[in-house]
């Protein structure tokens, strides 16, 4: 409620109460907010040690960054007794933490090349949550305070980083080392050909989990590799290019070919064995072993097993032989051919 009025229009505006905004606010800030942390409980070694790591990685950068800028403006603002923005900024935030950082991040939290990649990212979700904990506690003293003991309570911190409560610690101040302008901008421009890609899906009818060729853009020059992946991931591309001679900001190559085709099938058929694991009440940790039995023809999966099994956190993936004991077990149809899929959890 309190959040509700510092949001919902300016201070001394007269406000016509709702109790679906104020839904909608619990939802989209403090259930996000607490989501996040449920994803870094979830996901964070379980003897996580929280240390000053200086990340190279280009998300960790930003996110660092964007809350350091959130930081400043937020202390500019309540020094100008402007609650309003200065909540209002936080929510933006609690949104770019969670639909792009975290989204993001996900692989490396679940499948990294190699621990350093968890760590990097663990360490940065840490400080994030527990700094903006404290940049929250005058708004939402309860939330924060939630946040903050779930972060602290049983985690080694030195005796001179941690209080009892959020509400003895000193208000973040903002590193202006650490806030890279310019990294926040081209993320944003990231985001906007991301934005406009999507679109270009839906127009076309394309699903996300379909292969593409690639994406060309002229609006924005980016050179960077890193953020140049971030488009090519999240669109699900094989390239992006900047190229001044489109005659659109933006262009999407919609031809779909048998072999990009065939990949489709294969992040299809992952999605609904993902969907399969959480309907067993499997969690993320949990190994499992895959049986299938085609009903018509035979189709990819010789060819697609490593990338199923790592995908699904299998062990194997193997044709039913028999009679077999599953935890699950589905008829699914797949391009117009039904397959049976068992899954068994070890």
């Amino acid at each position: 409620m309190r959040w509700y009025l510092y949001t919902v229009n300016s201070a001394g505006d007269p406000k016509k109460f709702d109790i679906k905004d104020v839904q909608d606010k619990n939802r989209r800030v403090f259930g996000t907010l607490l989501n996040s942390l449920i994803f870094f409980k979830t996901y964070a070694e379980k003897d996580f040690l929280p240390e000053n790591v200086e990340s190279k990685n280009i998300l960790d950068k930003w996110i660092i960054s964007l809350f350091n800028s959130l930081s400043f403006a937020v202390s500019e603002n309540l020094e100008k007794y402007d609650v309003v923005s200065a909540a209002r900024l936080i929510e933006g935030f609690v949104d770019d933490l969670s639909n792009w950082y975290i989204r993001r991040s996900r692989e490396r939290f679940q499948r990294p090349n190699v621990q350093a990649e968890k760590e990097e990212a663990a360490q940065t979700l840490y400080f994030v949550l527990l700094e903006l904990s404290k940049l929250i506690a005058p708004f939402a003293p309860f939330m924060s305070e939630e946040i903050y003991l779930n972060l602290t309570t049983g985690c080694q911190l030195p005796a001179t980083a941690k209080n009892d409560s959020v509400h003895l610690c000193d208000y973040p101040e903002p590193n202006k080392e650490l806030m890279d302008k310019g990294l926040e901008d081209s993320m944003k421009t990231v985001r906007e050909i991301v934005a406009k890609g999507l679109a270009l899906r839906m127009e076309h009818k394309i699903k996300i989990r379909q292969p593409l060729k690639d994406l060309r853009f002229k609006i924005y020059d980016l050179r960077n590799k890193e953020l140049l992946e971030l488009i090519k991931d999240e669109l699900n591309l094989k390239s992006v290019v900047f190229d001044k001679t489109i005659k659109d900001g933006v262009e999407l190559d919609t031809e779909i070919t048998p072999e990009l085709k065939e990949e489709g099938l294969a992040r299809e058929l992952v999605r609904q064995i993902q969907s399969m694991r959480k309907e067993a009440g499997f969690i993320p940790a949990d190994k499992i072993n895959i049986s299938y039995r085609l009903l018509v023809t035979n189709l990819f999966f010789e060819k697609w097993k490593n990338y199923i099994i790592k995908e699904t956190n299998a062990k194997e993936l193997v044709e039913m032989a028999g009679e077999n004991e599953f935890d699950l077990e589905k008829e699914i149809a797949l391009d117009g051919e039904k397959i049976k899929i068992g899954i068994k959890k070890l």
